[in-house]
């Protein structure tokens, strides 16, 4: 019995053993597997970090290049608007420079030395007279000392009438000062005329010579019955067209 006994001990203790073992065993395996699984889960952390890390700097390359592309863009937009504005103040300053010109030019107009009319002469020319007409001074008179018949039938416009006979006593009511021109029928009767209103006190007293017929050559302004009414200009009444006439005519002379 004894020795049954101890046999049976010794069996059980060699299964426990090998019961003991097999744990052993198969908690090292377990450890093992735990330890690969572990490895694993961490190596494909890894790899999930660096395809993160990879897709976020793809993301980041993206955005640069968008970011490129966009800096591109804004300056080719600033280079067009720079061309655009450059255009567009072109484009505005064209009327100002020909604007500036024609000030310039106005200037120049306006600066330029005015004609100056002649003086009174006491044998004057009907030219002399016409220019100081053209030249708008209403500082004269023109006297017609025909008869008021002859004077009816035409005289230089504005002339008034008064009959050599009659001169001096009405004269009276002209200055003594004011420019003087007097036209009879002829020459002699001009300077009769002449004569007795220097006598009566007038200073400037000016003999138009040729009278009527001279006037009427060059084209002077007449009125009367039987004179062809001559078409006014706007120079006939207005200084300012009378000096742009003069500057045309003057343009035109140096032209030609």
């Amino acid at each position: 019995m004894r020795v049954l006994v101890m046999d049976n001990q010794e069996n059980v203790t060699k299964s426990a053993e090998e019961m003991r073992q097999d744990a052993t065993s198969a908690a090292e395996n377990a450890a093992d597997s735990a330890k690969e699984m572990g490895q694993q889960a961490l190596d494909a952390v890894g790899n999930a970090a660096d395809s993160a890390k990879e897709m976020g700097q793809q993301a980041l390359d993206a955005v640069g290049n968008a970011g490129d592309s966009v800096k591109e863009m804004g300056h080719q937009m600033a280079s067009a608007g720079d061309n655009t504005a450059g255009s567009a103040k072109k484009m505005a300053a064209a009327p100002l420079a020909a604007k500036e010109d024609d000030v310039e030019a106005a200037k120049k107009v306006v600066t330029a030395p005015l004609p100056k009319p002649p003086s009174l002469h006491e044998q004057a020319s009907v030219r002399e007279l016409k220019s100081r007409l053209e030249w708008g001074e209403p500082a004269l008179t023109i006297l017609d000392v025909r008869d008021r018949d002859t004077f009816n039938k035409g005289h230089i416009t504005g002339a008034m009438p008064m009959p050599l006979d009659q001169l001096v006593d009405r004269a009276q009511g002209l200055s003594f000062k004011r420019d003087i021109y007097v036209y009879g029928a002829s020459d002699e009767e001009t300077s009769q005329a002449a004569q007795q209103l220097r006598g009566a006190g007038f200073w400037n007293v000016a003999e138009l010579k040729g009278g009527l017929n001279a006037w009427k050559a060059i084209g002077g302004q007449t009125d009367g019955s039987e004179e062809t009414v001559t078409k006014l200009t706007p120079g006939a009444f207005n200084v300012v067209a009378r000096l742009a006439q003069h500057r045309e005519l003057q343009r035109k002379a140096k032209a030609v």
